[in-house]
């Protein structure tokens, strides 16, 4: 997976500034397609809960942003499971 995001933060300090960040940049990871693994679990899934394919999703980005009140800067891993109906 190769992902282009656009991210937008809002923030609010208190009894300060608030303000809103642009934070644009790149996403990269896998899918693992579970279904194929065990076929005959897939078939029932999708007899019971109509699930096409099922995914584990691993997915890594950086992003950068700052105005003249705050600067933020790090990187987010996630992971997921994505079913297709």
């Amino acid at each position: 997976i190769v992902n282009y995001a656009f991210d937008t933060y809002s923030y609010g300090i208190t009894g300060g500034p608030k303000g809103t960040l642009s934070a644009p940049g790149l996403s990269y990871g896998a899918l693992l397609f579970l279904s194929a693994a065990d076929p005959a679990a897939a078939a029932e899934f999708y007899n019971g809960y109509g699930v096409s394919r099922a995914y584990l999703s691993l997915e890594t980005s950086t992003r950068t942003a700052s105005d003249a009140n705050l600067t933020l800067s790090g990187a987010r891993t996630t992971l997921g499971l994505r079913l297709e109906f």
